[in-house]
């Protein structure tokens, strides 16, 4: 291979990662001007390169125009460092995609375990943390607690407000659940206007005080008026698996629906193994 061909190689090979980049970039949805400013680094290294060509294709100094630059390209062959460095650029692009490639899959990552609407996490985001506090729980670690909370007569607010509204009442809910609970404690929307709250290193009767001054304080705030109903388990990582927790709070909240609505409710205890 002459030197001129591994020149015009290189260059296009820049070309190529610089486009494949941006286009990887641009899957980020608004993330991609996070890497904007990266890219500068692909035009400051092609004009390095170009110059010295340039300069490699004048002895003395002596300016050369872009047409005379353009014909000589493929007559010479004092080209080496100017491949040198476009060779660096190249391995430079590379690190820049890897980078972006990185940002793109967090990105997508994050997107796969957020609700759209509330920004909390969703059912998938909540299992696997979930998983995670239940195997430390399992070395020994606190014992955590799991909150199952329903918004009260959900339907009546759609039909007699329209769905615009509740979506944002759903979206207070879900407010208020982050603003009322400690910093650790982790909020999903389970589904519907059913949410799902992980409380690590905590027991039942903290838990459950931290329950009633939520209903309390969903009641008494907002228009329209609406409360909540929660049912709180303990989880037993040495008897029984997370779903299984999960399955004893929420018919602890059923059973605060039945009950007349707007309270907590403590599930059954889980039976030993």
């Amino acid at each position: 291979m002459t030197e001129q061909t591994l020149l015009i190689a290189l260059v296009a090979a820049q070309f190529f990662v610089h486009s494949l980049g941006w286009s990887m970039a641009a899957l980020a949805s608004g993330r991609w001007r996070d890497t904007e400013g990266q890219f500068a680094a692909f035009w400051l290294v092609l004009a390095i390169g170009l110059l010295l060509y340039v300069q490699s294709r004048a002895p003395g100094g002596t300016p050369r125009n872009v047409s005379s630059v353009l014909i000589d390209t493929l007559e010479h062959l004092n080209l080496p460092l100017a491949i040198l460095v476009l060779f660096v650029g190249g391995l430079v692009n590379l690190l820049q995609l890897r980078l972006i490639l990185v940002r793109v899959l967090q990105h997508l990552t994050t997107e796969a375990r957020t609700d759209a609407l509330t920004g909390t996490a969703n059912r998938r985001g909540l299992m696997r943390y979930l998983d995670e506090v239940h195997a430390r729980s399992l070395e020994g670690d606190h014992p955590y607690v799991l909150m199952m909370v329903d918004i009260d007569h959900f339907k009546a607010i759609n039909d007699q407000h329209g769905h615009a509204e509740g979506d944002r009442v759903i979206k207070r809910i879900a407010q208020a659940l982050r603003d009322g609970l400690r910093v650790d404690d982790f909020v999903a929307r389970w589904g519907g206007e059913e949410f799902c709250v992980l409380m690590p290193r905590i027991g039942l009767v903290e838990a459950r005080a931290l329950a009633e001054r939520l209903t309390l304080q969903v009641a008494a705030s907002g228009q329209p008026r609406v409360t909540i109903s929660i049912g709180v388990a303990e989880a037993h990582a040495q008897s029984e698996v997370p779903e299984a927790a999960i399955r004893r709070a929420d018919a602890a909240m059923y059973r605060a629906k039945q009950s007349g609505r707007n309270q907590v409710v403590n599930a059954v205890a889980a039976i030993a193994v």
